[in-house]
């Protein structure tokens, strides 16, 4: 005996889909029509304009509601970014050498990637924003001492101090 899976393939869920907004626009139809004629019934001819204007309106509020409730119940495709963190590391393994991205980058980017992670998992958004945030500084403040620029305000310090 075969075990049917339970769970709607992606093409019935877009029929499904496409079967509720075809009776949903119908129905908002047939509620514009009985508006209209219940302002022609009531002997308000003069105020055709209005019923047709609340028709109108009754149409666009409807669907507006309908793709609503269509969007609620789609559920969106995961999808999987690569971390800030490795692309910053692969800058640096282009711009430094071998021994700095062992030594000074690779570390950073471990940390980096530990504490984000774990806030992932904890579900803390605001907190894993600012861990990214916090060691991009960091790993830019790094990059500029470990550039030739750094290195030359490194000695001139040492120079300075004697």
């Amino acid at each position: 005996m075969v075990a049917k899976n339970k769970r709607q393939s992606e093409p019935d869920k877009n029929i499904t889909n496409r079967f509720k907004l075809i009776v949903f626009f119908l129905f908002s139809w047939l509620l514009a029509i009985i508006i209209s004629q219940s302002f022609i019934s009531l002997g308000i001819s003069h105020l055709r304009v209005v019923g047709f204007g609340l028709t109108i309106f009754s149409i666009y509020f409807l669907a507006f509601i309908g793709i609503l409730f269509l969007r609620s119940n789609t559920k969106k495709k995961a999808k999987i970014y690569i971390p800030i963190s490795s692309k910053a590391l692969k800058i640096t393994e282009f711009l430094y050498s071998t021994k700095n991205q062992i030594e000074v980058f690779t570390p950073i980017v471990a940390d980096w990637e530990e504490e984000y992670f774990q806030a992932l998992k904890l579900k803390k958004l605001f907190k894993a924003r600012w861990i990214n945030i916090r060691y991009t500084f960091y790993l830019l403040v790094t990059m500029w001492q470990k550039s030739p620029i750094g290195d030359l305000i490194q000695f001139v310090i040492k120079i300075a101090k004697g």
